[in-house]
C-alpha cells in the first residue's frame, strides 16, 4: 500500500441545508489543464502527500463499501466539519493514512501526487482501460466540478462525469459520483459513488 497523505481542494462551497436543501454561494466550475505527459508532475516543488490542512476524521463507521458488479460502491459520511472522512481503494474501507479519497461536506479531495483527468459524458460501464494521456497533477480541482447546483430546489446532482484517477503506485481507477443524499436519496453530506479498477494503457 502507498504511503501518501491529503492535498487541500480549493473553491470551497458554502453551503446552507435544511433535511436536503441546500444554498451554493461559490460553485468552483474550473478544471485543471490537461497534462499530455502523465509523468509529469505539475506540482513539482511539493512532496507528495504533504499537505497539514487536511486531516482524516477520528470519527468511525463513517465509510459502507459493498461490491458493485466488477467494482465497489461506497456511501460515505461527509458531514464531519472538524475532519475528513477518508477511505482507501485498497479495501474500500475508512482510513486515517494511506488513504485514496477524502470527502468533507460536498468538497472531495485526493492526496498530493495523485493525477487524473475527467471524462464528461463518459460511459462507466464500458471503461475498462485508462487512457494513456491526458493527465493533470493540479488535482485540487479534479472533482472541483462534480455537481450542479439549482437554486429553486437547493439539490445538488452529479454531472454526468467519469474520474480517472492514477495513483502514486501508479495504479488506474474509474469513479463515478452518483449520489449526494445517500442510498435512501434523502441524506444529505451522505455522498454515493462506484469505483473500479482500470487496466493500464
Amino acid at each position: 500500500m502507498r504511503n501518501t497523505l491529503p492535498f487541500a481542494l480549493l473553491g470551497l462551497v458554502a453551503v446552507a441545508c435544511g433535511d436536503k436543501d441546500e444554498t451554493v454561494t461559490d460553485d468552483t466550475s474550473v478544471e485543471a489543464d490537461a497534462d499530455t505527459d502523465t509523468d509529469t508532475d505539475t506540482d513539482a516543488d511539493s512532496d507528495p502527500g504533504q499537505d497539514p490542512e487536511v486531516t482524516c476524521t477520528s470519527k468511525t463507521g463513517l465509510v459502507n463499501t459493498t461490491t458493485d458488479g466488477d467494482g465497489w460502491l461506497t456511501t460515505l459520511d461527509s458531514s464531519d466539519l472538524s475532519g475528513w472522512t477518508c477511505m482507501t481503494f485498497e479495501d474500500g474501507s475508512q482510513a486515517n493514512s494511506d488513504w485514496s479519497l477524502a470527502w468533507q461536506s460536498w468538497t472531495a479531495v485526493m492526496p498530493q501526487g495523485v493525477k487524473g483527468q475527467v471524462i464528461d459524458n463518459g460511459d462507466y460501464d464500458a471503461l475498462t482501460t485508462a487512457p494513456a494521456g491526458g493527465y493533470s497533477g493540479a488535482n485540487t480541482t479534479l472533482f472541483g466540478d462534480w455537481f450542479n447546483y439549482d437554486p429553486n430546489t437547493h439539490v445538488l446532482t452529479p454531472h454526468p462525469k467519469v474520474y480517472v484517477i492514477k495513483d502514486l503506485d501508479g495504479d488506474y481507477w474509474k469513479l463515478e459520483v452518483t449520489s449526494y443524499y445517500g442510498d435512501d436519496g434523502q441524506t444529505v453530506h451522505n455522498p454515493v459513488f462506484r469505483w473500479a479498477a482500470l487496466n493500464a494503457p
